[in-house]
């Protein structure tokens, strides 16, 4: 997944999300990232998601990378984030900060994510970004899987291109139609339906 990292990274500072406007939650270092990796626990995402956030948002952006099922997303082997907590922590920040939350997740039955983290609260307004839809039937385990046209690849260059989210998003999803279409269906997890909410 570290191709996929590094564009997001590469985007994000582009953007002027620098320094101490990311936090960076991974048990490997990634070469050429200049934020530090903190350790994949729950508690290091209830921290960024429960204190960073509220002193350093106004528009925030998650990007989740990796492996998970209808109820939580892997952060290793022995840690798990319920994807109830993790809207439990969303609803809470964001009457906090002033503008949009977006979460993005490229991984195996990723569209999960989309029911379990729609509705914030009144007044507010989240985006929430999958790479598939719920019935992902892609048959590998190894979450470090660099797919050449994954969909976040396609995301993060139009974003840094320019591109809203929505526009992205689009162009994105167009860009996978298109190589399924031309037959390079090998270069695609299976049954690849980027879905946003």
């Amino acid at each position: 997944a570290q191709n996929n990292l590094k564009d997001a990274y590469n985007t994000l500072n582009y953007q002027g999300y620098k320094g101490d406007n990311l936090y960076f939650i991974s048990n490997t270092s990634i070469p050429g990232l200049e934020v530090p990796p903190r350790q994949a626990i729950v508690e290091n995402v209830e921290f960024a998601l429960t204190e960073w956030a509220k002193n350093k948002s106004q528009n925030l952006v998650i990007y989740l990378e990796g492996l998970g099922d209808e109820t939580e997303f892997k952060l290793s082997d022995t840690e798990r984030l319920p994807l109830a907590q993790l809207k439990t922590w969303l609803d809470a920040l964001q009457p906090t900060i002033e503008g949009t939350v977006t979460v993005i997740y490229e991984g195996v039955s990723s569209g999960h994510l989309l029911a379990a983290l729609k509705e914030p609260p009144a007044g507010q307004t989240r985006i929430v970004i999958s790479s598939t839809g719920t019935d992902d039937i892609e048959s590998t385990d190894d979450d470090s899987t660099d797919y050449p046209f994954s969909f976040a690849k396609f995301f993060w260059q139009k974003v840094y291109n320019g591109a809203n989210t929505h526009n992205a998003f689009q162009k994105a999803s167009t860009a996978i139609a298109l190589i399924r279409q031309q037959g390079q269906k090998l270069s695609l997890p299976e049954n690849q339906k980027p879905q946003l909410d």
